[in-house]
């Protein structure tokens, strides 16, 4: 009886920590995303070519969310 319990309490322990680990995963793929629109304006806005860094670092951030994404379904 005790074992059942306990074998209980472990298989909601580990669920509450998937549900946690889940709440992060809009934080792994927004970041790369937002850090790559912060850094190319930024660039494109100091070397005075509008869309050139913007869409290339957009790009890079969306390749990084998707790597991360993999990277986390796989370790769950």
């Amino acid at each position: 009886m005790k074992n059942n319990e306990n074998t209980k309490k472990s298989k909601s322990n580990k669920n509450v920590f998937l549900d946690i680990a889940s709440l992060n995963i809009g934080i792994y793929l927004i970041t790369p995303l937002l850090l790559g629109v912060f850094i190319g304006y930024n660039i494109d806005r100091f070397l005075n070519r509008k869309p050139l860094f913007t869409i290339l670092f957009i790009i890079i951030g969306s390749l990084s969310s998707f790597y991360n994404l993999i990277k986390f379904t796989k370790k769950n």
